[in-house]
């Protein structure tokens, strides 16, 4: 008897211990998010707004209805499990019920097919329980979480492709790309949301975008893994001048069908990469007066956040001169405001721009300097100088006839460190920075291969 009651204990405990950690450390009941973004201390939209975010309405935002169509009552409402569970028919989540708050989701839905929706698969099937409910620990926000499945989850996409083409392809970019790079098929923002709207205390969870974009993909570097990654941001305008910009990591809805991923073309030298290469700037949404009614008109297709982000991407913005106190909004009431950045948020925790040398593997020439147009009689790989180096040096080559070039540095291991050129050239004489004030001292190698071939090798020496 007594083993039996301690067997009943335990269990009790167990069940109990998981119920508070559910309610209490669950991100839907947190919101820690929400919280953390916003605050002037991590860089964010407070810095421009200086309103507290307990001020607005936030930190209260609700679908309108329980789980079970009850009314939400606005001035006693908290986050509690009914916000998604209606337990009078069971424990399960339908979809219909996430997608009341996950507005984002829902309209990837209904612009986009999607692989896994196709083969019947629900938002509970990749989001387990133990992700959305977490644990004990209270995690900065949603994208801390470990628990959910990922691409690369045993029973999902363990095995790499057997196909010769996709084997390949998986070879090459398996350990520089997030799968959803190439498999998204676009993800979607709302733009340029204006936060008088926002802060009108008569409106609750209603905001007024320029626009809804889709249509591209940007990416950026994901810090935990170093990964080209698809990110995505937010944008928002205040007082017809502060303009502001918060990017963080995005997982799109949308993956094709494995005939459908994304070409080469679509990323390697894309549009916006040889504008940035003639221009050094990105034009990422640019005001169109010409339009009826004016508005703003955004990039499509793949973006890159380069190293210098801040001053080469470009942003349009618009400020609403229209009624605030209505959800109606009306389109000819949007006037240009300004061209670019009162503040910025990248939220490094998870994601930071791509590098020089990711950026150059998209067809970058920003760091390639051509020293002569002159045709060189060979192809030709120079001793870096300086050599010694500390800790930056530059590394100068011949390109004897237009080629595919790519440079790459390797450790004493002989393990890949970084890619210094990859791209097409023009026959000439050019030069390439190499910046190795993340590496440790000691002896690197650096080649250079022109059309699959192997030309030279040298190696080099960092003293710190």
């Amino acid at each position: 008897m007594k083993r039996y009651f301690t067997f009943l204990l335990v269990v009790s405990f167990i069940f109990v211990s998981e119920s508070v950690f559910s309610q209490t450390t669950s991100f839907h009941m947190l919101r820690n998010g929400h919280a953390n973004f916003y605050a002037s201390t991590n860089g964010g939209f407070e810095t421009i707004s200086n309103i507290p975010i307990n001020a607005l309405r936030c930190l209260k935002c609700h679908p309108g209805k329980l789980a079970n169509n009850t009314p939400v009552d606005t001035g006693t409402y908290a986050p509690s499990c009914q916000d998604c569970h209606n337990f009078s028919i069971g424990n399960a989540v339908p979809d219909s019920i996430c997608k009341r708050c996950h507005s984002r989701q829902k309209s990837e839905q209904a612009n986009y097919t999607d692989k896994h929706r196709t083969a019947g698969m629900t938002c509970v099937t990749c989001h387990i329980k133990n992700e959305l409910h977490a644990d004990a620990t209270p995690y900065f926000s949603g994208f801390d979480t470990v628990q959910g499945k990922t691409c690369s989850t045993v029973g999902c996409h363990n095995v790499v492709p057997v196909t010769p083409d996709d084997s390949l392809a998986h070879a090459i970019h398996n350990s520089k790309l997030e799968c959803a790079t190439c498999h998204a098929r676009s993800q979607i923002t709302c733009y340029n949301c204006h936060f008088e709207t926002e802060i009108w205390q008569g409106m609750r969870g209603f905001k007024r975008p320029i626009g809804q974009y889709k249509g591209f993909i940007m990416l950026a570097r994901y810090t935990t893994t170093g990964k080209v990654g698809i990110v995505n941001y937010q944008s928002i305008i205040y007082q017809g001048n502060k303009t502001f910009n918060a990017w963080g990591p995005y997982y799109p809805h949308t993956i094709m069908p494995k005939d459908s991923t994304r070409s080469c073309s679509g990323c390697h030298n894309a549009p916006t990469i040889q504008e940035y290469n003639n221009t050094t700037k990105i034009v990422v949404a640019k005001w169109d007066s010409t339009l009826t009614p004016k508005k703003i008109v955004h990039t499509q297709g793949m973006i890159p956040i380069p190293p210098d982000y801040l001053t080469s991407l470009v942003f349009d913005f618009a400020n609403y001169i229209g009624k605030v106190d209505t959800a109606y909004t009306d389109p000819s009431k949007w006037v240009y405001a300004k061209t670019g950045l009162t503040g910025n948020q990248m939220l490094s925790r998870y994601v930071m721009p791509l590098t020089a040398a990711q950026m150059t593997a998209l067809g970058s020439t920003i760091g390639i300097t051509p020293i002569s147009t002159e045709v060189p009689s060979n192809f030709e790989l120079f001793q870096n100088f300086p050599n010694p180096f500390n800790p930056s040096t530059i590394i100068k080559f011949n390109i004897a006839k237009s080629s595919n070039v790519m440079i790459n540095v390797y450790n004493s291991l002989g393990k890949l460190v970084t890619t210094l050129v990859s791209q097409r050239l023009n026959a000439g004489t050019y030069q390439v920075d190499f910046d190795g004030k993340e590496l440790s001292s000691g002896i690197y190698f650096y080649s250079m291969n022109v059309d699959g071939n192997v030309s030279a090798a040298k190696k080099m020496l960092l003293v710190k």
